[in-house]
């Protein structure tokens, strides 16, 4: 049998759910302008799932807001979570934050109706409408769900060298922080007083932002380490005074040295001063005098 149709002006339902109660992260669809039975002026509002329940991520609500009077704070909230500029009275053009995100709490209401199937028809209440980045904890949920298991025999190959250098606490290495959550993270990244801000032009922070941040302060700390005992090295070649460096040292540089060692020099008499010759003499028989002595111990 054939049938004939026309879709032109058929509306497209959607993926329209019914949440659980909890935590949800939303995007923006779309927003149309329509009027209340009461004939106050009200915002149909589109939003889709993007993370929370992982059974409804993808489906989408809708919600009737008064754009106007005291029942307008989950209109107001939502700009600001938005990251929109609000006054006492304006104008918002919403289809420029099409796709932009913001959190929110969901609970439901029974409504009096039922539906073609005779199944009560709820409602979907949004509170704690704020910027999605204080919901950002859904986000890492969801990519660690995302993540392949590991297999058990590569977890039964820690070796108990690897479980001491645990237990020791030698510092956390870049390998540390991929087994971090963001919360984890956001707490070392405080200790060791580094941004816990979005990058600019982002408005949220995310997992590989916060690990690229404490990989690059753990990178710079092992560079310093390195520099530091190339320097000590270094000062260590210098500290080593041989015999023959004095030969080569004016009368500044030998009371130099005569006062870093300790070495008491003579006072002049008057009207004379002391040479090189004599300060260079006085430090050869104070600091190296005893190797001569070391080689001609007599025999017991």
């Amino acid at each position: 049998m054939t049938f004939g149709y026309d879709f032109s002006d058929t509306e497209e339902y959607g993926d329209f759910v019914t949440l659980t109660p909890g935590r949800y992260i939303f995007a923006l669809t779309k927003a149309e302008k329509d009027t209340s039975a009461a004939g106050n002026a009200m915002a149909v509002i589109t939003l889709r799932v993007v993370a929370g329940n992982a059974a409804y991520v993808g489906g989408t609500i809708q919600q009737n807001w008064l754009t106007g009077g005291k029942s307008a704070f989950r209109f107001r909230a939502m700009l600001r979570a938005l990251g929109i500029d609000i006054k006492d009275k304006g104008k918002v053009a919403l289809e420029k934050y099409y796709e932009d995100e913001f959190g929110a709490r969901v609970s439901l209401t029974e409504g009096k109706d039922k539906n073609e199937a005779g199944e009560t028809i709820f409602f979907h209440d949004l509170n704690s409408i704020l910027p999605a980045a204080q919901y950002d904890d859904l986000l890492d949920d969801a990519e660690e769900e995302d993540e392949p298991e590991e297999f058990e025999d590569e977890e039964e190959e820690e070796t108990e060298d690897d479980e001491v250098d645990d237990e020791d606490e030698e510092g956390i290495t870049i390998e540390d922080l991929d087994d971090m959550d963001l919360a984890a993270l956001k707490e070392l990244a405080e200790e060791w007083e580094v941004s816990t801000k979005p990058d600019k032009g982002k408005k949220k922070l995310g997992v590989a932002q916060m690990r690229r941040r404490l990989a690059e302060v753990i990178e710079g700390v092992e560079e310093d380490e390195e520099e530091d005992e190339e320097e000590e090295e270094e000062d260590d070649e210098i500290d080593t005074l041989a015999e023959e460096d004095l030969a080569d040292m004016s009368l500044a540089d030998l009371r130099e040295v005569a006062g870093e060692n300790d070495v008491k020099l003579p006072k002049p008499k008057p009207g004379k001063k002391l040479s090189a010759v004599r300060v260079r003499k006085i430090l050869v028989e104070a600091l190296f005098s005893d190797e001569d002595e070391d080689g001609d111990e007599e025999p017991f």
